[in-house]
């Protein structure tokens, strides 16, 4: 849920592991908790997120240039 949670709100400027903690109802140790036991921090999650979001985009852009170049 918190994964999906920062997704949902990646681009809301207040996106913190206290705004996080706040909605889900724990303490931000927790949230911060939940990251280290995968290897990862909070910080590190969100920059990968935005990465896979702009890698995304940059697939469908490409994919429209190259679908728009087939039909002309």
């Amino acid at each position: 849920a918190v994964k999906q949670d920062i997704e949902a709100n990646l681009a809301e400027p207040g996106l913190s592991v206290a705004a996080l903690a706040l909605r889900h109802g724990c303490t931000p140790r927790l949230i911060q908790r939940l990251f280290e036991s995968e290897g990862v921090s909070f910080t590190d999650y969100v920059l990968a997120v935005e990465v896979a979001g702009v890698l995304l985009l940059a697939g469908i852009v490409a994919a429209v240039i190259l679908a728009k170049r087939e039909l002309d």
